[in-house]
């Protein structure tokens, strides 16, 4: 099987919703950095603006 493979990072309340389902909708929030580009997963755009939000607080990090 040929293809395309990303790692996204995600929460484990959106991974146990995930688990055992045959196809997956997720919103992804795409951070770039000088050294990396990471995509983290949610499971609604709810929960991404939140992200968004908070990663507009001064200290706050996206893995935290």
């Amino acid at each position: 099987m040929a293809g395309v493979g990303y790692e996204v990072f995600a929460t484990e309340r959106a991974l146990a919703e995930w688990l055992g389902a045959d196809a997956v909708t997720m919103s992804i929030s795409t951070q770039v950095r000088e050294d990396a580009i990471t995509l983290y997963g949610f499971q609604d755009d709810t929960e991404r603006k939140a992200f968004l939000t908070l990663l507009s607080v001064s200290g706050f990090g996206p893995k935290m």
